[in-house]
């Protein structure tokens, strides 16, 4: 799985390459922290869980972002894995992190996720995605 972040011109966003629709989800979400924070390794390590019903990938992708974004802030967690799995007619999302005081910026803080150009979509060798978020 791959992220690049895309230029943009007030926001950043990502394009994300993967071999499953999870993969997608999981890179997505760790590029788009990557583009917030540079998360050093060790650290007390904080967990968040939360799931999602099934929908439409652009709806997940951007859900899973979505309550990402608002679950780190609200908990105080700067995230840098992240794990998404089907579950009973839905999704089960696990992110870890550690507290983002002490931890650097290695980016502007992003404010939302954007559905402009919102992408998620399967290929023949996998999955590809496209998300812009608001700086």
């Amino acid at each position: 799985m791959t992220f690049r972040e895309l230029e943009h011109t007030a926001d950043t966003g990502l394009e994300v390459e993967a071999s499953s629709l999870p993969e997608l989800l999981e890179a997505a979400a760790v590029g788009m922290f990557r583009l917030m924070y540079d998360v050093p390794g060790g650290g007390e390590r904080r967990r968040l869980e939360f799931d999602l019903p099934d929908e439409e990938p652009a709806e997940l992708l951007y859900d899973v972002l979505a309550e990402l974004l608002w679950r780190s802030e609200a908990e105080g967690i700067a995230v840098d894995d992240v794990e998404v799995s089907p579950t009973d007619g839905g999704w089960r999302v696990t992110a870890e992190g550690v507290e983002p005081g002490g931890v650097a910026l290695a980016g502007p803080p992003i404010k939302a996720v954007t559905w402009h150009g919102l992408t998620a979509v399967p290929r023949e060798d996998g999955w590809y995605g496209r998300v812009i978020f608001d700086l």
